[in-house]
């Protein structure tokens, strides 16, 4: 498996990624993604998003994740924090990948295989060898629910954004039995290189998309 992953190297001793938020063509606001190598050789990866004055006047959001992984990008610890509208929660799970076994919010649950979390599977994709048409199957846990999902590179697009001009993997998720990702309701834009930046996504939601497109990047082998 380590061989597989020696083609890229979304895992460095630190990265960060800026994008800016649109809601349509509406600036929404910005977001942050972190990674660092642990002294124990794990990696904990952060995120942010958080609304703008304009968009907060209407929806505010502040959203927080954190993501605690081993080498090939299966979460051992996971934590998110939601503040979207009125609406407040703060999950918490530890993944035992070995025993199967997540506990989370005081509630142990049994599966079977490895399984991510909503941070976790960004560098779990990035770090895998990529291919049109390829279709990865897993499972991700958020919420205190499990679900299955499928993840297929769909095609390649040249694209466009703040940060310069990168030719990219396009990937789609779906769900396979229910939830907010519908098949073909998101669109994730991988760089066609060793760093696997994330460039872009894009979500269709019942009225309208929101976007987020990368805007700078900083890495350090």
């Amino acid at each position: 498996m380590l061989a597989l992953l020696a083609v890229v190297s979304a895992f460095v001793s630190y990265e960060r990624m800026e994008f800016n938020m649109k809601y349509g063509p509406i600036p929404a606001g910005s977001a942050v993604m972190e990674v660092r190598r642990e002294v124990d050789g794990e990696y904990l990866a952060t995120s942010e998003a958080v609304s703008n004055k304009f968009f907060s006047l209407f929806f505010p959001v502040d959203d927080r994740m954190e993501s605690l992984m081993d080498v090939e990008g299966f979460p051992k610890r996971f934590e998110k924090v939601t503040r979207e509208g009125r609406h407040r929660s703060h999950h918490k799970a530890v993944f035992l990948q070995d025993e199967g076994k997540i506990i989370s919010d005081g509630d142990t649950l049994s599966v079977r295989g490895p399984v991510q979390d909503p941070l976790s599977i960004f560098y779990y994709l990035r770090l895998r060898p990529l291919k049109v048409d390829t279709t990865f199957s897993l499972y991700t846990f958020t919420d205190g629910k499990l679900y299955p999902l499928k993840v297929k590179v769909v095609g390649k697009e040249r694209v466009r954004v703040k940060a310069g001009t990168f030719d990219c993997f396009v990937l789609v998720p779906s769900r396979t039995a229910g939830g907010l990702l519908k098949r073909g309701r998101m669109k994730v834009w991988l760089s066609d290189d060793e760093r696997r930046l994330l460039v872009k996504m894009r979500s269709e939601l019942a009225i309208g998309h929101i976007s987020a497109e990368l805007v700078r990047y900083e890495r350090e082998e």
